[in-house]
């Protein structure tokens, strides 16, 4: 269940961030082009980075510790022994690995649907 609340939440924090990102700048006047995609994509890194460090901080305890009841009770002995500072443990480095990963995602996609699609979905 945990590695399924992470998939969804790398598509969902990623996306959202991203495509709201992009319309609230255009909206504001700023023009398509790479520095937009790029400067939304640092965005949804950001907002990817930090819905994704707790989850896996608590997977990697969850599979490294010892036995418990299950992720949820994982979690709640980490904030109760640790605190909630825990959870962003490694937030510098994840980000170091998103970051590259998502401005290259997204740049990409929106050449590729400039160059497939055009102007339609502008």
């Amino acid at each position: 269940p945990l590695l399924v609340a992470r998939g969804a939440t790398v598509s969902s924090v990623q996306l959202v961030t991203y495509d709201g990102c992009k319309s609230a700048l255009r909206a504001r006047g700023a023009e398509e082009g790479p520095a937009l995609h790029a400067a939304c994509s640092v965005a949804a890194s950001i907002t990817l980075t930090t819905a994704m460090c707790p989850l896996d901080v608590t997977l990697t305890h969850y599979q490294a510790g010892p036995a418990t009841a299950g992720p949820v009770e994982c979690a709640r002995g980490l904030l109760r022994d640790r605190g909630p500072a825990v959870f962003v443990r490694g937030w510098l480095p994840l980000w170091g690995r998103f970051l590259p990963s998502t401005i290259l995602t997204f740049v990409i996609y929106e050449q590729m649907r400039r160059v497939l699609v055009g102007d339609f979905l502008r």
